[in-house]
C-alpha cells in the first residue's frame, strides 16, 4: 500500500482542484495547483512501482481516476485562462487609451 500513497495524494489533490474549478473558486484552485506541483514530480516511474498482485486492479483504477481528473480539470482551467487573458487585454487597452487621451493626468 505504501507504493500507492503518492498516487492517492495526487488523486485527492486533483479531486480538490476539480471541486474548486467547478465552484469557480480560482484562488483556491491556484493554491491547490501549487500542492499538485509538489505532489506530482516525485511520483515514481510506473515501471518502478511494485504493486502486489492483489492490489493491481486498485492501482489501475487509481491511475484511471487520476487520468480522468486531469481530463476534467484541464478544459476548465483553459477556459478560465482564456477569460482572464481577455480581461487583461481589455485592461491594457484601457490603460493605453487613458494614457493617450488623458496624458497621465489621472494620477
Amino acid at each position: 500500500m505504501t507504493e500507492l500513497v503518492p498516487f492517492l495524494c495526487l488523486r485527492q489533490t486533483l479531486a480538490a482542484m476539480q471541486a474548486a474549478a467547478n465552484e469557480e473558486d480560482w484562488d483556491r484552485f491556484l493554491r491547490l495547483q501549487e500542492e499538485y506541483q509538489s505532489v506530482a514530480p516525485p511520483l515514481p516511474p510506473l515501471n518502478r512501482v511494485r504493486v502486489p498482485t492483489n492490489q493491481r486492479s486498485q492501482f489501475i483504477a487509481l491511475l484511471q481516476d487520476i487520468h480522468a481528473g486531469l481530463n476534467t480539470i484541464l478544459p476548465l482551467a483553459q477556459t478560465q485562462r482564456h477569460f482572464l487573458s481577455g480581461e487583461l487585454a481589455g485592461l491594457r487597452n484601457s490603460a493605453k487609451l487613458n494614457n493617450a487621451y488623458l496624458g497621465g493626468r489621472l494620477g
